[in-house]
């Protein structure tokens, strides 16, 4: 098993659907034979914004949970699964109260994929491990209120499937210390807007990029990594109206080492 958790501050680039980073994560192995094995693998990420009156106010929740297949072939593990993810918004009471304004999105948005991920390579000193992947939304639902904003763009509803890259690269500078970086980009398709014809064309193509540079304090079974995230959503997922969000995120994130 595995399990991760970070606290941490919007800084430099944020919004006012963004302020605090709060989230929890992690991996069960249920069944292991030979070169294969089954994993429940979840994560929830708190979405708080500064509109309240202490400058802590959670807004939404937003889980993800499924069930991967694993095929392990030398350095080289392949997954198969099902990834399920729903977004909820937890209190728009200050909206109403401060700006008179009722707003509300109710997401969910699951898929089938395939992952390939690589042990880490040797590379001039650092260890450099990379991940891809390809996901087909089955199942998507994007409510929204106001009425209205249901037909606005970009849209949960309308999505088709998605391509992802991540590489991350570290290195070890001594027992207690490590340093390095991640990439990660994920492309995602979109097609009209009816149900029934969601697959018909490509209306739209959405670019998530993000970046990640960490320092770890290592220690017998868990680390403590000092964190610097930017990240670009062309669709935050908060408001009934799609926005942008450009942030950066300066945390803690404690992981275990299996």
């Amino acid at each position: 098993m595995t399990f991760w958790g970070e606290f941490g501050q919007y800084i430099v680039e944020r919004d006012r659907d963004h302020r605090w980073v709060v989230s929890l994560g992690g991996n069960a192995e249920l069944f292991r034979s030979g070169m294969w094995d089954l994993n429940f693998e979840t994560n929830v990420h708190l979405v708080v914004d500064p509109n309240n009156n202490i400058t802590f106010n959670p807004r939404a929740f937003i889980w993800e949970e499924g069930i991967v297949l694993g095929l392990k072939n030398g350095s080289q593990v392949w997954n198969f699964g099902y990834l399920h993810r729903c977004k909820h918004d937890v209190d728009n009471l200050e909206l109403l109260r401060t700006s008179k304004r009722e707003e509300e999105r109710a997401l969910i948005y699951g898929s089938i994929f395939a992952r390939w991920t690589k042990k880490a390579m040797r590379f001039k000193g650092w260890d450099v491990e990379p991940l891809a992947a390809v996901h087909v939304y089955v199942i998507v639902q994007d409510q929204r209120f106001p009425i209205y904003t249901r037909k606005l763009a970009p849209s949960v509803q309308s999505f088709q499937g998605a391509l992802r890259g991540r590489i991350t690269a570290s290195k070890i500078l001594s027992r207690v210390y490590r340093m390095g970086a991640t990439v990660d980009i994920r492309i995602t398709t979109l097609g009209p807007l009816e149900e029934a014809s969601r697959f018909s064309s490509i209306e739209r193509i959405q670019v998530n990029p993000a970046c990640e540079i960490f320092w770890d304090f290592l220690g017998k079974a868990a680390a403590l990594r000092v964190f610097l995230r930017y990240t670009y959503d062309p669709d935050n997922f908060i408001a009934p109206q799609p926005r942008k969000s450009s942030l950066m995120a300066l945390g803690l994130r404690l992981l275990n080492i299996p």
